[in-house]
C-alpha cells in the first residue's frame, strides 16, 4: 500500500506558498462549500482556508465547555496510558494542553511550546495499519478537534491533511482487518470511534457525513455484541471497559460540539443499561470488580457517563453510586431508603456474560460479591463492611483417589435467585469422574455469606477437594483456641469463618482443615464418594464478639438415617442468630427431613427463628428430568 507522507517540516518547505495547498485541489469537497475553497485555493488564502477548515465546535470560555474540553482530553491521555502506547508521540502534547488554560497554551515559556509538538507529531508519516497503533487515529481526530484552532495556519491546514490521509487508509483498509485478532478496545477504536471523529473532523469533504454514519452505526453494533440484553458487560470486557466506555463519552461530547446525531433511542436505552449493570458492578470504594490494569479510570469514566444523562431527578441507584465514586455531583447528602424491589437491580448475573454480582444494596459500604467465571478458575472479588475482602483467582483442586482431576475450561451457571433475603448462584464444572457444584449465598440483611463445593462422583473412591481464596493481605486471621473457627481483623472489623462440615471442637477427628495466612483461605475437606465442603461467614457488628457454634444434622428418609454421601445438613449459630443448611448429594424424589424441616428440594438455606422453625432464604429444586 502507497504511503502518505506527511514529513514536510517548515523550513524545508517551498517558498511558493500555491505548492502548499496543491493536495486540497485534488479532495472532493461538499457542494456547499465547493466554489468558496476553489477560490481560497486560487487565491493562496492559506489562513481564511485554515479558519473554515478548524473545528469549530470546542470553542468558548464557558465553565462547562472548558470542564467538557478537559475531560475529553485527560479520557485521550489515559487512553494512551495503557501497555504499548506509554511512550506514544501524542503524551506530551496532551500533557501540554492538560497543563495551562487554553488561552495562553501560546504563551507559555516554561516547556515546549504546543506549536513545536505538533511540528514534531506532523513529520511522522502515515502510512498503513501495520505501522500505526489502532489508537493513533482516535487520538489525532481528538488533537484536532481540541485544537486546530490554536493552530498556525500552516499547522491546521498540515493537520487537516493529515487526517485525510487516516481516511484514506480507512477507505482502503475497510474490511481487511478481522475483528476476531482485535481485542474489544481496539475494534471499538478501529470500527467506531475513528470513523465517527474523523467524520467530524473532516466534516467539510464530499462522503464524510457517510464515514460518521458508520461510526454511529459501529458503536451500536459493540454495545449489542458485548452486553447482555439488560446491560450486563461480557465477562472479558471488564478489563477494558473503563476505556471501552470512555469512547462512548468521547464521542458523545464530539456530537454535541459538532451538533450532529448520537445514539439512537434504541441504543441509548442499552447504553443506559449498561450504566446500570456496572454501577452493580463498582465496589464499595468505587472500583470496577476485577477490572485490573484500567481500574484507576473508573470513577472518573463511571461518573462522567452519569452525570451525562442530564435526568432532573436521579434515581436511587444513581444517587448512591455517584455517592460510592465520590463524586461531588450528588443531589444531596441525605439520600432515602430505597424500595426493596429496588434493591433487588443493586445484584446482577448472565450466563452469556459469565459473570455475577451479588449485591445487598446500593449504598456506599454494601456487602458486594462479584465472580466471574468464564474460565476454569473462577475470579472472585468480595467487600464486606466497606472493606476489600477477597480479590483475585479462587483456587480450586479436586483429587480423586490421590490423582488431580482436571477442572474443566470454565464453569456454568445451574441457578440464580435473586430476592428480599439474598443473593444466591449455583455453578458447575463437570469433569470426567466427577461434578463440582459450587454455590454462592450472599444474604441482604444478615451480613452473613456461604460459599460451598458439592462433589459427586460415581464411585466408592476417595475424594479430596481443596480451596484457596485470595485474602487482601490488610486481613490478619486467627484460629479461635477452643474451636476450628477463625476470626479475620482489620480496623476493628471481624469476620468470622466457620467450616461446616468439620467438627467444631478441636479434639473431635477431622476429615479437613481450614487455615488463614496472610494471602489467602485455604480449606479442604475429605470423603468417599461424594462431599459436601460449606463455609460460612458471618460478619455482623452486633454479633461481633459473641459466641458461635456448629454441628452436623442428621438427615432422614422414611424413618431412616441417610450416610453422609448421601445427603450433608449443618446448623451453626452465632450469638441468638441460628442458620441451616441442607445439601442433597444423591436423591430418588422422596422427601427428606432434618431438624423439624421436610422437603424434596436439592438444597435450602434457611433461618431458624426462636421457635427452631425453619424459614427458608433459599430453596432450590431439582431439574425435571425430560
Amino acid at each position: 500500500m502507497a504511503s502518505t507522507n506527511l514529513t514536510t517540516t517548515p523550513e524545508h518547505q517551498p517558498n511558493n506558498s500555491h505548492a502548499n495547498l496543491n493536495w486540497a485541489t485534488n479532495l472532493r469537497w461538499e457542494k456547499s462549500i465547493r466554489s468558496h475553497v476553489e477560490k481560497l485555493i486560487k487565491k493562496q488564502k492559506s489562513d481564511e482556508l485554515a479558519e473554515l477548515l478548524a473545528f469549530q465546535g470546542c470553542r468558548g470560555k464557558g465553565s462547562v465547555i472548558k470542564a467538557e474540553r478537559i475531560s475529553f482530553l485527560q479520557s485521550l491521555k489515559n487512553l494512551l496510558t495503557i501497555h504499548g502506547n506509554e511512550q506514544h508521540r501524542c503524551f506530551p502534547v496532551l500533557e501540554s494542553l492538560l497543563s495551562k488554560p487554553a488561552d495562553k497554551i501560546k504563551s507559555s515559556p516554561q516547556q515546549q511550546s504546543l506549536s513545536e509538538l505538533i511540528e514534531d507529531l506532523l513529520v511522522i508519516p502515515v502510512t498503513s495499519w501495520l505501522d500505526l497503533k489502532i489508537a493513533d487515529t482516535v487520538v489525532e481526530a481528538g488533537l484536532f478537534l481540541c485544537c486546530s484552532r490554536e493552530l498556525s495556519s500552516e499547522q491546521c491546514l498540515a493537520f487537516y491533511q493529515r487526517l485525510v490521509a487516516y481516511h484514506t487508509l480507512i477507505e482502503q483498509t475497510d474490511g481487511m482487518i478481522e475483528s476476531d485478532r482485535l481485542s474489544s478496545l481496539d475494534s471499538l477504536l478501529l470500527k467506531a470511534e475513528s470513523r465517527y471523529l474523523l467524520g467530524i473532523a473532516l466534516e467539510h469533504l464530499a462522503g464524510t457525513g457517510s464515514l460518521r454514519r458508520n461510526g454511529l452505526s459501529s458503536y451500536a453494533e459493540e454495545l449489542d455484541a458485548l452486553t447482555d440484553n439488560d446491560g450486563t458487560p461480557h465477562a472479558t470486557l471488564l478489563s477494558e471497559l473503563p476505556l471501552w466506555m470512555a469512547s462512548f463519552q468521547r464521542g458523545n461530547l464530539a456530537g454535541r460540539w459538532a451538533e450532529k446525531n448520537w445514539l439512537n433511542r434504541k441504543t441509548q436505552e442499552r447504553w443506559e443499561d449498561l450504566l446500570q449493570r456496572t454501577a452493580s458492578l463498582t465496589s464499595s470504594q468505587g472500583q470496577l470488580a476485577l477490572a485490573n490494569g484500567t481500574a484507576q479510570f473508573w470513577p472518573g469514566t463511571l461518573a462522567d457517563s452519569l452525570l451525562k444523562l442530564n435526568e432532573k431527578k436521579r434515581p436511587n441507584w444513581m444517587r448512591q453510586t455517584l455517592q460510592s465514586i465520590g463524586s461531588t455531583s450528588t443531589t444531596s447528602s441525605k439520600s432515602k431508603r430505597s424500595e426493596a424491589n429496588e434493591d433487588l437491580t443493586a445484584a446482577t448475573q448472565s450466563d452469556w456474560g459469565k459473570l455475577a454480582s451479588l449485591r445487598c444494596n446500593w449504598y456506599p459500604g454494601s456487602d458486594h460479591l462479584t465472580i466471574v467465571y468464564g474460565s476454569s478458575i473462577p475470579r472472585i472479588e468480595f467487600s464486606t463492611l466497606g472493606l476489600p475482602l477477597l480479590n483475585g483467582l479462587w483456587n480450586t483442586e479436586l483429587k480423586i483417589e490421590g490423582q488431580i482431576c482436571e477442572l474443566q475450561s470454565e464453569w456454568n451457571s445451574l441457578c440464580w435467585y435473586n430476592d428480599e433475603a439474598g443473593d444466591y448462584i449455583e455453578l458447575r464444572n463437570e469433569t470426567e469422574h466427577a461434578i463440582i457444584d459450587r454455590q454462592i449465598f450472599l444474604s441482604r440483611n444478615d451480613q452473613v455469606a456461604l460459599l460451598s463445593d458439592s462433589v459427586t462422583t460415581k464411585t466408592n473412591a476417595t475424594v479430596q477437594i481443596s480451596w484457596k481464596l485470595p485474602l487482601e493481605k490488610a486481613w490478619k486471621g486467627k484460629q479461635d483456641t477452643q474451636t476450628r473457627s477463625w476470626k479475620l481483623r482489620q480496623q476493628k472489623r471481624d469476620i468470622r469463618l466457620m467450616p461446616l462440615a468439620i467438627p467444631e471442637d478441636v479434639v473431635h477427628r477431622a476429615d479437613g482443615k481450614l487455615e488463614c495466612t496472610d494471602e489467602a483461605i485455604t480449606l479442604e475437606q475429605t470423603g468417599r464418594q461424594n462431599v459436601c465442603m460449606p463455609l460460612w461467614l458471618d460478619w455482623s457488628p452486633t454479633r461481633r464478639g459473641k459466641a458461635c457454634d456448629w454441628s452436623q444434622l442428621t438427615i432422614t428418609e422414611a424413618r431412616e438415617v441417610l450416610p453422609s454421601p448421601v445427603a450433608f445438613a449443618a446448623r451453626c449459630r452465632v450469638a441468638n442468630s441460628q442458620w441451616l443448611f441442607l445439601r442433597n448429594l444423591e436423591f430418588n424424589g422422596t422427601p427428606r427431613a432434618v431438624m423439624g424441616l421436610n422437603t424434596d428440594a436439592e438444597t435450602v438455606i434457611a433461618e431458624v427463628n426462636s421457635l427452631a422453625q425453619a424459614e427458608k432464604l433459599v430453596e432450590v429444586q431439582y431439574e425435571e428430568e425430560e
